[in-house]
């Protein structure tokens, strides 16, 4: 039940054949700098169920033989004597210590296990595969940074979900085909960022994606820093599944230029988005937009509509629906659920935008019959959100997502006025036609 500890002072062959740690924990620190640590001639690592195996202050990478893997089982140390008492694999470094543990082994769940890494201003990296037996899955804990940086074109083979209830887990896996958090879901909870640059989930196997009380911070998570601040730069996460925000949950974006990917945070996603009335805030740093940029926030693969909208931007609480102002740095761009080529990007937008209600084409205020029959006549269109300037089969598209929404309905209301169907509409055409020639009778 107790702790053994072994201090090196440089590199180490470590032990021949398995280590097996059944009950307490096994320690490797090192006081007199960092070090990188080897079991070249180790088999395996087996974390039994209440054990625990850490890497102590100062190791700065630890692999074992090739072929062998770290076999990790459960949640927290049964020891309750240990001050360390949370996390099957932990990273035990000190506050200040700014360090970054590559452990460059494969992983394996053999039951749903979590990783622990301590210390606000570490970051922990996992370079190979994080494996899992049947519907084992992960749950990060500790306010340091877990990184899953695996090159394999299998990702992180585990198909249970993945839970991170504190600190940071960034999906940075490099192969487009793998996922880098399994086949199950993902589901980031009590403050907790859910950040990277890899890809969540397959096209074969989506991984559905929901944020509670939490963050979401598309791009890389470059480590914390000691009083707990998130260090980041641009980049681009993939999403293959359903992306699900609550209303205290936040989408947090790098704007450093006006190019997606290097320059300013998207995400790009493959499912469902709900916004629900979640925060979105913008960190420009030091650049400077000129107004004309559009920043595509996230670029929607799917054929669905965005659902919900953001209930505040950069702290400022509002109404932003379809068309709402958003001022970034000093100009003024306008909020769209609806852009790019499929109609459902969450895009800021500047220089000339409508302002008024998406598919009211003669500006009236509310978007009815008249507006078809603006459209049908060829325009001109007040209020396009698509192909601005020239009439096309997508305003009548439009103009029939919101048809019955007034001034301040935004993109999500109005569902309740039925669209009339193409009969009706030739009537209403008719009856139109008939008053026209009667008026120019009398």
């Amino acid at each position: 039940m107790g702790s053994l500890q072994f201090a090196y002072g440089g590199a180490s062959d470590g032990f021949l054949g398995s280590v097996d740690i059944q009950q307490g924990n096994i320690r490797l620190i090192n006081g007199t700098g960092t070090t990188n640590t080897e079991f070249n001639q180790a088999s395996s690592i087996l974390v039994e169920n209440g054990a625990q195996f850490q890497l102590g202050n100062g190791i700065a990478s630890f692999h074992i033989a090739a072929g062998g893997e770290v076999k990790i089982n459960g949640l927290a140390n049964a020891n309750t004597q240990s001050t360390f008492n949370d996390g099957a694999l932990r990273f035990e470094e000190s506050a200040g210590n700014n360090l970054t543990v590559t452990f460059d082994s494969p992983v394996r769940l053999q039951t749903t296990s979590k990783i622990y890494v301590t210390a606000p201003d570490t970051t922990a990296v996992l370079t190979q595969e994080l494996r899992g037996d049947g519907t084992a899955g992960l749950t990060k804990g500790g306010s340091g940074v877990l990184r899953l940086a695996t090159t394999s074109p299998n990702g992180n083979p585990y198909a249970g979900t993945t839970v991170v209830s504190n600190g940071a887990l960034a999906v940075d896996n490099t192969v487009a085909t793998a996922s880098g958090v399994g086949s199950g879901n993902l589901n980031v909870t009590n403050g907790a960022i859910l950040g990277g640059t890899g890809f969540i989930g397959t096209s074969a196997a989506a991984s559905n994606v929901a944020l509670t009380a939490s963050i979401l911070s598309p791009g890389e998570l470059t480590g914390t820093t000691a009083a707990g601040g998130l260090t980041t730069a641009p980049g681009l996460l993939t999403i293959r599944g359903n992306l699900t925000f609550d209303a205290a949950s936040s989408l947090n974006v790098d704007l450093t230029g006006a190019t997606a990917g290097s320059q300013y945070d998207q995400i790009s996603e493959h499912g469902t988005v709900t916004l629900a009335g979640a925060a979105l805030n913008l960190n420009l740093g030091a650049f400077t937009p000129t107004g004309s940029e559009t920043f595509t926030l996230i670029d929607n693969a799917g054929a669905q509509a965005v659902s919900g909208v953001f209930g505040t931007i950069n702290g400022v609480a509002g109404s932003y629906t379809e068309g709402a102002a958003v001022t970034v740095g000093s100009s003024t761009f306008h909020i769209t659920y609806a852009g790019g080529a499929n109609h459902n990007d969450v895009q800021l937008i500047g220089g000339s935008v409508p302002t008024g209600v998406p598919g009211d084409f003669n500006g009236n205020g509310v978007v009815d019959m008249a507006d078809y029959v603006l459209w049908r006549n060829g325009g001109p269109l007040q209020n396009e959100i698509s192909d601005t300037g020239v009439v096309t089969a997508q305003d009548y598209l439009d103009w029939r997502a919101h048809f019955g929404n007034t001034s301040g309905s935004g993109s999500s209301l109005g569902q309740s006025t039925s669209v009339p169907e193409p009969g009706s509409i030739c009537l209403l055409l008719i009856g139109t036609v008939v008053g026209l020639v009667n008026s120019r009778k009398r």
